[in-house]
C-alpha cells in the first residue's frame, strides 16, 4: 500500500537566526544566490527544514526593497499589493516569515516605520 506521508515544516531558530536571515536576504547578493540555488542547505543553515512538495523550485526571491517592504508589512499588518503578490509568488519567503512573525522572531521595526 502506498501512504502519502505528510507534508512538513520544521523551525528550531531563534531571533539572531531570524534577523540574520533577513537582513542577509535584502543585503547580501552571495547569500541570494545561495539560497536559490540550494534552497535546502541554506535554510538547514538556518534551522528550518520544510518538506519537498512545499517547496516550489528554483526559488525566485524578490527584489531586496520588496524585502524590506515585506518585513515592514508584516508589523503593521497589512502590505500593498505588489508586496503582497511578491510574498505570496515565494512559497519559500511565504513560510518563513509567518512562521518568523507568529513566533515573535521579525527583526524589529524601523523606526518611523
Amino acid at each position: 500500500m502506498n501512504e502519502e506521508q505528510p507534508a512538513r515544516i520544521q523551525i528550531t531558530t531563534d531571533s539572531a537566526q531570524a534577523d540574520e536571515f533577513i537582513r542577509k536576504l535584502s543585503t547580501d547578493e552571495g547569500f541570494r544566490a545561495d539560497l536559490e540555488a540550494d534552497p535546502r542547505a541554506v535554510l538547514a543553515r538556518y534551522g528550518m527544514e520544510i518538506s519537498p512538495e512545499l517547496l516550489e523550485e528554483p526559488v525566485a526571491l524578490p527584489p531586496p526593497d520588496l524585502i524590506n517592504e515585506i518585513v515592514a508589512g508584516m508589523h503593521a499588518g497589512e502590505f500593498s499589493p505588489e508586496v503582497g503578490a511578491a510574498l505570496l509568488d515565494s512559497s519559500l519567503l511565504y513560510f518563513a516569515f509567518r512562521i518568523f512573525r507568529k513566533l515573535g522572531l521579525l527583526p524589529p521595526a524601523e523606526p518611523g516605520s
